[in-house]
């Protein structure tokens, strides 16, 4: 029973991992310009590698919520 925490934060950091590779698309930049975003073509795709590097660290459990 051990092995289901980790199984199940690894599957749940999966979900938001999956869903980051559409910062990369130029569609999502697209749609950052149409609203206004400054500097979309940097910000989107930094976004999408911030949110990255967040669900690995919390999937592997280098950050532990107390």
């Amino acid at each position: 029973m051990r092995f289901l925490v980790p199984v199940g934060r690894a599957l749940f950091a999966l979900i938001f991992i999956t869903s980051i590779f559409g910062h990369f698309s130029s569609g999502a930049i697209d749609a950052a310009s149409a609203h206004g975003v400054p500097l979309a073509t940097l910000a989107v795709p930094a976004s999408g590698i911030l949110a990255l590097l967040g669900m690995i660290g919390w999937g592997s459990s280098f950050y532990k919520p107390s």
